[in-house]
């Protein structure tokens, strides 16, 4: 099944599933503010069906994240600021100045707990920052960077595990940071590995670089599995729920799905289009995006074009075996 729904002049930034794969929020700038070198932009938020539930406007956001519970977006933005927004409403809830105030300070990523009590933030001065969500109080800072200049070791990927017992870090300088969730003892360091996705069993994490999905046991510290692709770009990745299997997208156009214990291909989805989000809600459903090119008139003219997101839910019965 996929529903289609067409925007204007736009670039994609990011698109991500809420935690139950049943609302997208797609975070888009308009090409026309970017040429005026305007750093404004907004999200749209989708259900399973492109139907658009609401669209918040002029976040100033580099990244977003969802609440566990789905009530809120979380989004980090240029300038020093995270703010949560309302997805009913589109109101601001509430504001947070996390990292130290300066022309190169941005707020490059953004994570809940899965609890929802805690918020994490990561940013271009090489620190992340946890937070008490509730009152917006600073519980801890962590710099990865003590005395390098900002952006050498900038943060751009944060989260949790879903039992909470791991926090996990990426930076710049290709380096995968695992911390206890108490953040008591130093982090194990992993070499060459960023784009992490955490397991469901919160025991394995699974990461993306230079063509390489690794998977990790953090109970030992190892990896115990590598699976190689030609395409290099970091790409979504998702787990199944059970954990058995993991599922990635590489361009131009296709979905692979892996055994998570052996490695071994499972299945190919041929998708033909940019992915932008991938989603697997339950066992019998992958649920994935995609970009397109519309037109509004027959000519095709370049100013007639439009930008197309494509929402698809997959059954997982109709895909093919390699």
């Amino acid at each position: 099944m996929m529903n289609e729904v067409l925007i204007r002049e736009t670039v994609v930034e990011i698109a991500i599933w809420n935690p139950q794969g049943s609302r997208l929020a797609v975070l888009l700038t308009d090409t026309e503010l970017i040429e005026q070198a305007s750093i404004n932009n907004r999200v749209m938020i989708y259900d399973s069906a492109g139907i658009s539930l609401n669209t918040i406007h002029d976040v100033d956001a580099i990244n977003v994240t969802w609440k566990p519970d789905s009530t809120e977006i979380l989004v980090g933005c240029f300038k020093n600021q995270a703010r949560r927004y309302d997805i009913q409403t589109g109101v601001t809830i509430g504001s947070l100045h996390p990292h130290a105030i300066g022309i190169l300070t941005d707020v490059l990523c953004v994570a809940w707990d899965n609890s929802g009590t805690r918020i994490a933030t990561g940013g271009s001065d090489n620190t992340i920052r946890i937070w008490e969500a509730a009152t917006h109080t600073p519980l801890l800072t962590v710099d990865l960077g003590k005395e390098e200049m900002p952006y050498t070791k900038a943060v751009y990927n944060v989260g949790w595990s879903p039992d909470g017992h791991y926090f996990a870090a990426a930076n710049w300088d290709k380096n995968l940071y695992v911390w206890d969730g108490d953040f008591r003892d130093d982090p194990r360091i992993f070499p060459d590995l960023s784009g992490f996705q955490w397991c469901p069993d919160s025991q394995r994490i699974i990461t993306f670089h230079k063509g390489q999905h690794a998977v990790v046991d953090l109970s030992t510290g190892e990896r115990i599995l590598t699976v190689s692709h030609s395409n290099k770009q970091m790409t979504p990745i998702t787990w199944s729920p059970d954990g058995s299997k993991f599922a990635g997208g590489y361009a131009p156009g296709e979905i692979q799905i892996w055994d998570a214990a052996t490695g071994e291909t499972l299945n190919i989805v041929a998708v033909n289009a940019p992915l932008i989000a991938l989603a697997w809600p339950d066992a019998s459903t992958l649920r994935y995006a995609t970009t397109f090119i519309a037109f509004d008139g027959v000519r095709r003219r370049p100013e007639d074009e439009r930008l197309g997101i494509a929402i698809h839910s997959l059954p997982l019965g109709g895909v093919t075996t390699p």
